[in-house]
């Protein structure tokens, strides 16, 4: 779990149909342990996963989807993964953050 802010944290939920340890499941982003955001992965092929969705629940802000994006960016480049963004939410956030584009398969 990743500390974002006093009260912000990520957690990582693994897939049930993971194999092998692979980034198969989703980062999920809790505001005082309530569940603000989330993110799927699925791992595609070793080192890379596509990043299919990105949602926020309801009650709380784009602001924090667009934190777990940075955040989970952040985690994936400092083990060493690549991206496949299909989800609109997580290419415009890209698009909008080049420091980030080299992450894109």
């Amino acid at each position: 779990m990743v500390d974002l802010h006093h009260d912000l944290k990520v957690r990582w939920n693994r897939s049930a149909t993971a194999v092998n340890g692979d980034r198969t499941g989703e980062f999920v982003l809790t505001v005082a342990d309530s569940e603000a955001a989330g993110i799927a992965l699925e791992q595609v092929e070793p080192g890379v996963v596509k990043l299919p969705a990105a949602y926020v629940h309801p009650r709380f802000g784009s602001g924090m989807r667009s934190a777990l994006v940075k955040a989970t960016l952040d985690l994936l480049r400092d083990d060493g993964y690549r991206v496949i963004p299909v989800s609109p939410y997580v290419t415009s956030w890209i698009q909008d953050h080049p420091g980030y584009a080299d992450l894109v398969k």
